[in-house]
């Protein structure tokens, strides 16, 4: 599986610094929305749930577009 390097250094941008969990949540956002063949939320059409507040949650909101402010991005402890 190839993946976007714009993309990439956007999310890093956005966290702002390189680690395991961005590269983990980048991975998994990747693969959601290739899997879903869906792009990027706009809006509120897509959710995405997360299980955790560590640094991967930053790459699920840059990729997918997610975000708590919107209210499509549900996190359960």
């Amino acid at each position: 599986m190839s993946y976007d390097q714009e993309a990439w250094e956007k999310t890093v941008a956005f966290h702002g610094h390189h680690c395991p969990g961005i590269a983990q949540g980048f991975r998994a956002s990747q693969l959601a929305l290739n899997v879903l063949q869906v792009k990027r939320a706009e809006d509120e059409e897509l959710v995405a749930i997360v299980e955790c507040d560590a640094c991967g949650v930053d790459a699920v909101q840059a990729l997918t577009g997610c975000t708590l402010g919107k209210g499509n991005l549900i996190f359960r402890d």
